[in-house]
């Protein structure tokens, strides 16, 4: 019989739910075509009026948060955080390699199951 914690049943649902969000906001949203257009031609897409200092800066902001999602849920499941768990054998296993500037987030994002 196999037992599922709380703990891994939050990690396994956040770990669904967040990619699938990013890929809406990357397709359907405004932030996500400025985004695609920024990672196609910058001065292109600068000249048809998107802004793209905030486009950058916002891809940043998403990637931060990202990032501080997955630490949290590291910290969750293992119940510890120190400073060199970046450095760690198994947060270098399989990470999800998604960049919200890439047309090809979705395959990125799920790659990574």
């Amino acid at each position: 019989m196999v037992q599922l914690s709380n703990v891994q049943i939050i990690v396994v649902v956040t770990t669904i739910v967040l990619p699938g969000d990013l890929t809406w906001l990357v397709a359907r949203t405004r932030l996500g075509r400025d985004m695609r257009a920024c990672e196609q031609d910058q001065t292109m897409a600068a000249l048809l009026g998107v802004d793209v200092d905030r486009t950058i800066s916002m891809t940043f902001v998403i990637g931060a948060a990202l990032a501080a999602v997955a630490g949290m849920m590291y910290l969750l499941y293992y119940g510890l955080v120190d400073f060199f768990m970046a450095s760690s054998r198994a947060s270098r296993r399989s990470p999800p390699r998604c960049s919200a500037a890439s047309a090809r987030c979705p395959a990125r994002c799920w790659a990574g199951f």
